[in-house]
């Protein structure tokens, strides 16, 4: 019995809880097993992620002596991919490919990372998509710089968002603003029901933005290794900051802006100095008379993990 013909049965028996339905609360008779079919092509994707047999027949395949073996992509890297190696545009050329990337490189250096605001080199950035694609999918994968270099508009916002939809068939503004909406349905979903002891250690930890708590419930509910995925840097760091005080690796992590870690010490010498998770918009003189190593700035909104707003 083949997948479509499974989800069609699933949707038809069970309509109330499988079937999409549109905010009107009326079935979409077109399409009503969209979602259902796209949420089990992932669980079988995610099954087979580590399965053994897959594994030992793609080993198999590879010719002992190339130079490719060891290093070919698999279905690990294209996870969740609908567009992972497109084929070339009919009627172009990798030549004529070519000359459209130095065209975007041509309008990057006149106006700046602005350029991709213009519809032609948005346009030029959607055209290219298969050179991007053969790029990035070399094996070793190319570093972040090099990236940077061979790509100038792939690392601004809108080149990275419209790179992201294509690849995967989401739109990444409509992602963060499902992850705005039902973060806190998930955060208590965890709460009532913690799925294992990596979610229950998470849960204990104060101080993440409501995103950044999202992000590392799911790492920990699917037992990913947060180190290649996330950073951690403070609140107020900027770009800059994060080049100059963080190690970078060569592959790209999603930079988590956390609680400013700031030193207080107390205001009796009887006391230990004290540690405060604060949300910071700039350093302060005191709080709830504790002094802090700052002399140079006298009024600050603070806000702390409570969301409580202190002004001193």
């Amino acid at each position: 019995m083949t997948l479509m013909t499974n989800r069609v049965r699933i949707v038809r028996d069970y309509p109330q809880s499988f079937a999409d339905f549109h905010v009107s609360g009326n079935g979409d008779q077109s399409a009503g097993e969209h979602t259902l079919l796209n949420q089990l092509k992932t669980r079988i994707e995610n099954l087979n992620r580590n399965n053994t047999l897959v594994r030992r027949r793609s080993e198999k395949r590879k010719e002992p002596n190339s130079a490719e073996a060891g290093q070919k992509r698999g279905p690990t890297d294209m996870y969740g991919c609908t567009k992972w190696q497109p084929e070339i545009p009919v009627g172009e050329t990798e030549v004529q490919q070519e000359a459209k990337r130095i065209k975007i490189e041509e309008f990057y250096h006149r106006e700046g990372a602005s350029a991709i605001d213009r519809q032609e080199v948005s346009k030029l950035m959607k055209d290219t998509y298969y050179l991007q694609r053969c790029f990035l999918n070399t094996s070793p994968a190319p570093s972040m710089e090099t990236v940077k270099a061979k790509w100038l508009l792939l690392c601004t916002q809108k080149g990275l968002n419209d790179h992201f939809e294509m690849l995967t068939d989401i739109n990444g503004n409509v992602l963060a603003r499902a992850l705005q909406e039902s973060g806190p349905v998930l955060i208590d979903f965890f709460k009532n029901v913690p799925t294992n002891n990596q979610v229950k250690e998470v849960l204990s930890k104060t101080g993440d933005g409501m995103v950044a708590m999202v992000l590392k419930l799911l790492i920990a509910h699917f037992r990913e290794n947060e180190v290649g995925l996330l950073l951690h840097a403070d609140r107020s760091a900027t770009a800059v900051d994060v080049q100059s005080t963080l190690p970078l690796p060569g592959s790209p992590r999603l930079i988590i802006l956390g609680p400013l870690k700031t030193s207080i010490a107390a205001p009796s010498l009887h006391e230990p100095p004290e540690v405060f998770d604060l949300y910071a918009t700039s350093p302060c003189v005191s709080i709830k008379g504790y002094k802090t190593p700052y002399t140079d700035i006298n009024l600050v909104t603070i806000r702390e993990n409570t969301e409580h707003v202190v002004r001193t």
